[in-house]
């Protein structure tokens, strides 16, 4: 099952606002405030890469306005960025920003002058959409961040037929007015182009995926249908499509088998219709692990990012598998790259946080934590909170912080407050292990058959042996929690290596580097730790 892979990774491979459904990001003025004093603490000073390897964007895309009352062009004008950077990094010369920090930092009322500070851009893209007769009509306009001064405006209206011209000439003005040699335009897409009726479906499809509810969702799923029966092998909507049967199974409305089915056929389409876009890569990876291919899914993930280095659902991807791989620096290291490129989206602060947990930096993790918090996905970082706490013998903090976790999955909670004593007190251990065998059977399988609560209790024979009943779900994002420092007794175990060679790991490591936590004794003969 690779179920769960698609479900952590469909951040991704869909275009996330970056929210919780339930908690919305906080207010303009604590927001700006906050990222405006930590943002340069979490991610710039922690980095080891120089400052001259990392290419300064040119500017950032605003979302461009629309009628509320108007699907398509809403969705057109949500698209527009990522449209626009998809055909820069064809070129070879990516020089905006991410989408979905200008997204975030539009809702939350940022000025251009803070937008220009956090994103380290010089200029702004933004503009509008509007019905014109049976056409639409496009306005757009550079803007000087420092003080919100237009630069240049452009203007054009396009038929149905014609919308997907509309991003390549919004490029074409933008590198007309462009420094020489700072852009290259795309020779040609990746992929098959829609018709202008696919890709007005295409786009009211991903308007209704952002929102995110049940009923949008099935929305959504229709529209994607109707744009794929008109343009099957457009990479996007493939990939989109994968997206979005992860998000209607989380809410029970799609099987996992048959989300793992459409998987392996669109990582197969996409490599023969569009081997070298981005998507192939994404979707690639994310079927190769689930098959334990991890040595294909790693040379996707490296070619994909050689050819698209800005390309932030990619390295999200890439950063996630690595993790799990058992390569935690180079994990973080992407993760990292991931938070700079959109350092006002929640989930490169997530993804940053699982990295720093790996790798046993407590107050760095906090501080990952603490902006996503703050960027709305409070409860997807709520797990990080409580080995912070853990980490720090605070033991009321942290079954305050696993219970919340717990009650939100409808799990059950009883059994947290003996497992957390006996994680700082052997002797709580007995305890410990008499309420996990309490658990019914349907949560002990919701919870990976108890592998982590037995981990944190202590109990070796017992967590290898949930690790073993684990082994049809492999390739999904808990397989990294393997690699916590906590876990160095599991690590130990007589067993380990074992499932791990069961899984092929040990020959992705022979053939490209030991891991951080494992080490070659001899050939054949692994050791970790």
């Amino acid at each position: 099952m690779v179920l769960g892979l698609l479900l952590a990774l469909a951040a991704a491979l869909t275009w996330w606002t970056g929210r919780d459904q339930r908690a919305g990001p906080a207010a303009a003025a604590s927001q700006a405030q906050l990222l405006a004093g930590r943002l340069d603490l979490a991610l710039l000073r922690v980095s080891t890469q120089p400052a001259a390897a990392r290419a300064a964007p040119q500017f950032a895309v605003m979302p461009f306005e629309a009628p509320a009352d108007d699907e398509e062009l809403e969705g057109l004008a949500e698209s527009l960025c990522d449209a626009l950077l998809e055909l820069m990094m064809r070129g070879g010369a990516p020089s905006a920003s991410g989408c979905n920090s200008t997204r975030l930092a539009a809702q939350i009322g940022l000025s251009p002058g803070e937008v220009g500070r956090l994103l380290g851009v010089p200029a702004l893209l933004s503009g509008n959409l509007a019905r014109d007769g049976a056409a639409v009509r496009l306005e757009a306009r550079m803007l000087a961040a420092e003080d919100g001064l237009e630069r240049w405006r452009h203007a054009a209206s396009y038929s149905t037929a014609q919308l997907t011209d509309m991003p390549r000439d919004l490029l074409q003005r933008i590198a007309a007015s462009a420094p020489a040699g700072t852009m290259t335009m795309a020779a040609a897409d990746a992929g098959a182009s829609p018709s202008g009726e696919a890709y007005a479906l295409f786009l009211r499809a991903l308007h209704q995926q952002r929102r995110g509810d049940v009923e949008a969702l099935q929305a959504a799923r229709r529209l994607l249908d109707e744009a794929l029966a008109l343009a099957p092998d457009y990479p996007p909507a493939i990939s989109a499509s994968v997206s979005l049967n992860s998000n209607l199974a989380s809410v029970g409305l799609a099987q996992g088998a048959a989300v793992d089915k459409q998987l392996r056929q669109a990582a197969a389409q996409l490599a023969r219709v569009a081997p070298d876009s981005p998507q192939a890569a994404m979707v690639g990876a994310a079927a190769a692990a689930g098959a334990q291919r991890w040595n294909d899914a790693l040379r996707l993930l490296d070619d994909g990012v050689a050819r698209h280095p800005q390309h932030v659902p990619l390295l999200h991807t890439q950063a996630g598998i690595l993790l799990m791989m058992g390569y935690l620096e180079r994990g973080g290291q992407v993760a990292l790259r991931v938070a700079r490129l959109e350092p006002l989206n929640a989930s490169s602060h997530e993804r940053l946080a699982r990295a720093w947990s790996l790798l046993g930096d407590n107050e760095r993790m906090r501080q990952s934590t603490a902006l996503a918090r703050e960027l709305g996905w409070g409860n997807r970082v709520a797990g990080f909170e409580a080995w912070y706490a853990l980490r720090e013998r605070d033991l009321v903090g942290s079954e305050r912080a696993w219970r919340a976790q717990l009650e939100a999955a409808r799990l059950p909670v009883d059994w947290i407050a003996p497992v957390l004593h006996a994680h700082l007190d052997p002797a709580a251990r007995p305890a410990a292990v008499t309420a996990l065998q309490a658990v019914p059977e349907a949560a002990r399988q919701a919870m990976n058959h108890m592998f982590l609560a037995y981990a944190l209790a202590g109990e070796w024979d017992l967590t290898m042996a949930a690790l073993d009943q684990t082994r049809s779900a492999v390739a999904t994002m808990w397989m990294s929690s393997l690699w916590l420092p906590e876990l160095a007794g599991l690590r130990e175990h007589p067993g380990f290596v074992p499932y791990l060679q069961a899984l092929g790991l040990p020959a992705l490591w022979q053939e490209n580097g030991a891991p951080d936590r494992c080490t070659q004794a001899s050939e054949g003969l692994w050791r970790c730790r």
